[in-house]
């Protein structure tokens, strides 16, 4: 489960103020305007809750104590629509993520294995 707190929206898009020709030719050029805002959460439109399942599969290698190597795979599908029902024949929009991880892990408490 997941609640969606804030959201930016980073984007390029044509500037349709910035276009040039090339001399006698019929081509037009437009540069890309980026533009990074906060997005405003709309009630009516906007569902900020989300459910899903989420499968992780992994592998762990104790090399010298106290570290773990460790490399993750995740996928992660939700099951609730990103938007509410506001208009007819609506699309639903569903969050689908792939997440790779690796990394290190330190271990604060060291482990005392005995065996009989």
């Amino acid at each position: 489960m997941a609640y969606w707190l804030t959201g930016t929206l980073k984007r390029k898009v044509p500037d349709i103020f910035s276009v040039s020709t090339n001399g006698t030719t019929q081509n037009e050029n437009f540069r890309l305007a980026s533009f990074n805002e906060k997005y405003s959460f709309n009630p009516q439109r906007d569902n900020r809750f989300e459910m899903g399942w989420l499968a992780t599969c992994g592998l762990e290698y104790h090399c010298i104590d106290p570290y773990t190597l460790f490399l993750k795979c995740s996928y992660s599908q939700s099951l609730t629509d990103q938007q509410k029902s506001y208009m007819i024949n609506q699309i639903p929009q569903y969050n689908q993520t792939f997440s790779f991880s690796v990394g290190v892990l330190y271990s604060l408490k060291q482990k005392h294995n005995e065996y009989m």
